[in-house]
């Protein structure tokens, strides 16, 4: 007779490996798709799929949970449910802070529009309980009449238990975008993106000047650049930046804006805080060990359902 513990587990495998495999291959596939497209300027980009990398600014800028600048923040609220012996994380209520924002590089600007999106960024969890003042308030400004009436008495022992995951977009963040491209007749904006310019400029030499970058990011000095140390470093600088300059030197700024980068049901739109080469670390890394992690998983809790339903004969 099948063991009700060993027939558990044994889906429990085949269900979490079966899903890793599959998470793991699908980040195998995004690898391949942006090693496949070449990078083009802004303002030479044809009407379709492009890929396109720079930095992020916005007209709309709001301060994250972390009290730092972002031009575009999707964040959702779980309540922890308990349902029978175990505990689940359930959504409660989403949103995003901005309907988007613009992706800069030396030649110009597109508008990244953030309608429907795959966002490839870390995603980071503050508990409620645990939470600054600050974040607390800044949450509830985005979460306005979602937010469930018990949160704000949250936090004792006895009462709900509450956590806010979020994906951010920070203020000067190195960006690398593919989806589909719209051209437009050339517009130019005035008085919006104040500070652009100066950054565009310092991130220019930054880009060109690898021994410069090396200077101003490499936080723990050992010659190379960490993925956090290569986007924190441009958050930091285009901070900075913007901090010197003020709105009188600032208000005559033009934008050149090229157009629109959305997503299709043909051309999905997909968007990471990073540049090409630590992305790619980052999918092929964690993807090869989730296939090989995952196989064994799945495998092992195929063996196990097999054991427990026809015993030694397997």
């Amino acid at each position: 007779m099948a063991d009700d513990s060993g027939i558990k587990t044994g889906v429990f495998l085949v269900i979490f490996g079966g899903g890793w495999l599959l998470n793991s291959i699908n980040k195998k596939r995004r690898a391949r798709r942006f090693e496949d497209h070449q990078q083009i300027p802004v303002s030479s980009a044809p009407q379709g799929y492009v890929e396109l990398s720079g930095f992020a600014w916005g007209e709309k800028v709001n301060i994250n949970l972390d009290a730092k600048p972002a031009v575009f923040v999707h964040w959702y609220l779980e309540k922890l449910v308990k349902r029978g012996k175990s505990s689940t994380w359930e959504i409660v209520c989403e949103g995003q802070t901005s309907a988007g924002f613009h992706l800069i590089d030396e030649t110009g600007a597109v508008w990244v529009n953030m309608f429907k999106y795959e966002l490839d960024c870390q995603l980071k969890f503050v508990e409620w309980r645990n939470a600054s003042d600050v974040a607390k308030a800044t949450f509830l400004g985005w979460a306005k009449g979602m937010a469930p009436s018990d949160l704000s008495s949250s936090g004792g022992f006895f009462s709900s238990r509450y956590r806010v995951g979020v994906r951010e977009i920070l203020l000067g963040a190195p960006i690398l975008a593919q989806g589909n491209f719209q051209s437009r007749e050339l517009r130019q904006q005035r008085g919006v993106l104040r500070g652009f310019l100066a950054y565009r400029e310092k991130y220019k030499k930054l880009k060109r000047n690898t021994a410069y970058m090396l200077s101003m990011m490499d936080i723990d000095n050992n010659g190379v650049l960490s993925e956090e140390e290569h986007r924190m470093g441009h958050v930091y600088s285009a901070q900075a930046t913007a901090r010197k300059l003020s709105v009188q030197e600032t208000q005559q700024e033009v934008l050149d804006l090229f157009g629109e980068l959305h997503s299709t049901e043909e051309h999905p739109l997909i968007v990471a805080d990073t540049h090409e080469p630590y992305l790619l670390n980052r999918l092929k890394k964690w993807s090869t060990v989730g296939i090989f992690g995952g196989a064994l998983l799945l495998a092992a809790g195929i063996c196990i359902q097999a054991h427990e339903f026809f015993g030694s004969d397997f």
